[in-house]
This record gives C-alpha cells, sequence and structure tokens, in this order.
C-alpha cells in the first residue's frame, strides 16, 4: 500500500533507483550512485514552499531524514526499488479544514479494514489534545479534527505501521516496522482574516474548449469542457508549487504565477497544445522566470498575472501600422470597397500566429500563421466594408504584467 498524494500535503511518491539528478518534480532531484548506497534528494530555491519542514521518509521501515528550510539536501540510506516520500508540512486554515490522504490501492476494502484507530494525531509544544473522524471512501481517506485546530500550533499525524503490513497490500519483504509521521502545522492567523493555504481556486481562464484552473495546493489543472456535462481531465503541473494566477496570451501559450504569497514566486510558461492534448497527465513548463524578492500580500486575488499582445486596430478604409490596402473604385475618384490588404513584415515574427477580425462583432476573418520572411496578404473573402473597424494581432512582442497585493 503506497500514499501517492494528500491536502494540503504537498506528496512526492517515487522508488529508489539508479541515477544521477534524476528529476522529482521542477528544482527537485534524486540521485543514488549505486543499488547499496544512500539517495540523496536535492531541493532547489523556488521549488518549494518556504518556511516549511520537508521530510523524506521510507515506506519501507519509516526512517526519515527531515530538511527544516528549503534549499537544501536530504540523504537516506536505502535499497534499490525502495518506496519513497517527499512531503512538504502541511500548513492548515483556521476551523475543521479536513486533512486527504491519496492511496494506490482501494481502502475501503474489507479486508484492509482502514479505521481511526491506524491514525493517531500528535500534538507538539503547547498544543493540545485532539481527536480525528475518519472517513473512508475507495482510495481516499478524510480525515477532520474534533474539536477545531489550535491556531499557530503543530501537530503530527502518525501512521500505525499496520496500515502498511503484509496483510493490507504490504511490499512482501517490505513493511513499515515504526509510525509514518506527517509534519502539519495550523495557521496562525487571526480569526476572519484570509488564510493563502487550503484546496482554493486562486484564478480560471478560458481558451475555446479548454478550462485553465489555478489551484494555490493543487497547482494548474485542465478540463476539455466541450460538454459542460461530463468534464474532461487534460495536463495538469506537477502541484508540488501552487498556482496564484493562470492567463493565456491568444497564441497558444498558457503563463502561470506559480508560488505562495511571501515566499518565492515564479512566472511560467506552458504550450495550450500539450496542455489539452494529454490525457489526464502531467506536463511540464517550457519556461520559467523566478521573481528573486519574495512577495507579500494577504487575501484572495493575491497573485494575478494579465498579458497583452500587439493589436493594431484600424479600417481598411484608414489603415495603419504600415498596412497597405487595395481598393475597387468602380470607374469613381473614391474607392468603394477592398479587395485585400497586407501587412508588413515587421508586423509579424515568422511562424507564429497572426489574426484579422472584425473589431465589432470579434468575428475572424482571416486566422493563420506569419510566412518565412515577407509580407502578407488577407483577401476580403468576408466582404468587409471599408468603414467597419478591424482588429489585428500579430505575434511581435507579448508583455506579461504579473503583481502581488502589497508586494
Amino acid at each position: 500500500l503506497k500514499i501517492i498524494g494528500g491536502d494540503p500535503f504537498l506528496m512526492i511518491a517515487f522508488d529508489a533507483v539508479v541515477g544521477r539528478n534524476q528529476p522529482l518534480a521542477d528544482g527537485i532531484e534524486a540521485t543514488m550512485v549505486a543499488p547499496d548506497s544512500a539517495l540523496t534528494v536535492n531541493v532547489s530555491e523556488g521549488s518549494l514552499p518556504g518556511g516549511r519542514e520537508v521530510r523524506l521518509i521510507s515506506l519501507k521501515n519509516g526512517a526519515f531524514r527531515a530538511l527544516t528550510t528549503a534549499p537544501g539536501t536530504l540523504s537516506l540510506d536505502c535499497d534499490l526499488g525502495d518506496p519513497l516520500l517527499l512531503v512538504v508540512e502541511a500548513v492548515m486554515s483556521l476551523g475543521d479544514q479536513p486533512l486527504v490522504l491519496r492511496f494506490n490501492k482501494d481502502v475501503s476494502d474489507a479486508d484492509v479494514g482502514i479505521s481511526k484507530d491506524d491514525f493517531f494525531l500528535d500534538p507538539q509544544g503547547d498544543a493540545g489534545a485532539t481527536e480525528l473522524n475518519v472517513v473512508v471512501d475507495g482510495q481516499t481517506v478524510t480525515l477532520s479534527p474534533d474539536p477545531s485546530w489550535e491556531s499557530g500550533e503543530s501537530y503530527h499525524l502518525e501512521l500505525k505501521p499496520g496500515v502498511f503490513s503484509e496483510a493490507r497490500f504490504g511490499y512482501g519483504q517490505h513493511g513499515i516496522t515504526s509510525p509514518l509521521i506527517l509534519p502539519l502545522r495550523m495557521s496562525d492567523a487571526p480569526s476572519g482574516s484570509p488564510v493563502l493555504t487550503g484546496a482554493v481556486i486562486a484564478d480560471v481562464a478560458i481558451d475555446g474548449d479548454l478550462l485553465l484552473m489555478a489551484d494555490r495546493d493543487s497547482g494548474l489543472r485542465t478540463f476539455d469542457v466541450s460538454d459542460p456535462n461530463d468534464p474532461v481531465n487534460r495536463g495538469y503541473t506537477s502541484g508540488i508549487v501552487g498556482v496564484g494566477a493562470v492567463s493565456t496570451d491568444g497564441f497558444g501559450q498558457v503563463l502561470t504565477l506559480e508560488g505562495r504569497i511571501g515566499e518565492h514566486v515564479a512566472l511560467r510558461l506552458y504550450d495550450i497544445d500539450e496542455l489539452s492534448g494529454a490525457e489526464n497527465a502531467q506536463v511540464a513548463h517550457k519556461a520559467t522566470m523566478a521573481l528573486s524578492v519574495p512577495l507579500s500580500g494577504v487575501g484572495p486575488g493575491d497573485l494575478d498575472v494579465e498579458v497583452f499582445a500587439d493589436v493594431v486596430a484600424f479600417s481598411a478604409l484608414d489603415p495603419s501600422g504600415g498596412i497597405t490596402v487595395t481598393y475597387e473604385y468602380d470607374g469613381g475618384a473614391e474607392p468603394t470597397e477592398w479587395l485585400d490588404l497586407f501587412i508588413p513584415e515587421d508586423l509579424m515574427t515568422p511562424h507564429h500566429p497572426v489574426t484579422l477580425a472584425d473589431a465589432v462583432s470579434g468575428v475572424l476573418l482571416y486566422d493563420g500563421t506569419a510566412p518565412e520572411s515577407g509580407g502578407l496578404t488577407i483577401d476580403n473573402d468576408h466582404d468587409v466594408s471599408l468603414m467597419r473597424p478591424l482588429a489585428l494581432k500579430a505575434h511581435s512582442n507579448t508583455l506579461a504584467w504579473a503583481f502581488a497585493s502589497g508586494g
């Protein structure tokens, strides 16, 4: 039986394999130089939320190593093939927000019989005793505190060795001999103030039939909503770092702000075709830029990103930006209609998207790409009038405006 995820825990489940600098997530790599050597995990700056305990845990025997402040390195003795879990301390919001653990197999089966007795909440420091309500549903176990958590206090959630015994889908020769301990902390934010943890949908964006959802805990999630009654999971990010904002640039790219307020935040770019084409699979970013100064601020909408692309507004009778138009005169001195327009090379980037739209109705009159070299001629196939306002979008420059309230 393996834990493969949880909320608001941030987790990476993996097995020990020989190799150097094996990527586990953005900025997190594992190295095991030989089958009998220690496994080392390097956590680079900005790859995980700051100010939290990070644990590398063996699911073979419960042994662990802890890192109190990322970046840093964790090293753990293990054998080839051992199951491991990298866990970031959960920070919970005020009130009775549940803890959720996800397993790789159905734990509601009578032969497994996971129950409240398999979990123990160990208060740390001045924290008082707490009770846990346990609900088992398929591969998910939900644990709700009762009474409510104490503000500012820390706890350890202990999973007893029996949870991973051979009788409960154990690893054969593997079997935990000591409790598996997951660290968690209650936010010390005063009552009524916004808390930046928990399953919070921070932002959404739409591109055609693709819904992009930024979640502060689960990262970027995308869904095909062509049938609103039956949305389909598409591409998603690792979920190790939460996403506070998402936007598209109108040219097949998605920009996100990833991280949490008060910690390091990164601006990242994804390919929308990769996200929409993935079948419930993880997608990697194409580019990233760390915002070096930790941002500060509070409240929903604390992170935002907007995208502005070059747009030329004009009419065929009054072109601008170097655009030229071929007219039909019907024998008179004034043009009666336009036949085509020519977009100069300097308004475009080769092979990048170009769109021409009716600026009033939004109807696309042209949707294509710029040539390898030279300008582009667009015919008036829609019989658009001379005075009709037009909007040309050509991907020459895109500006992303990323900001946080209070920082």
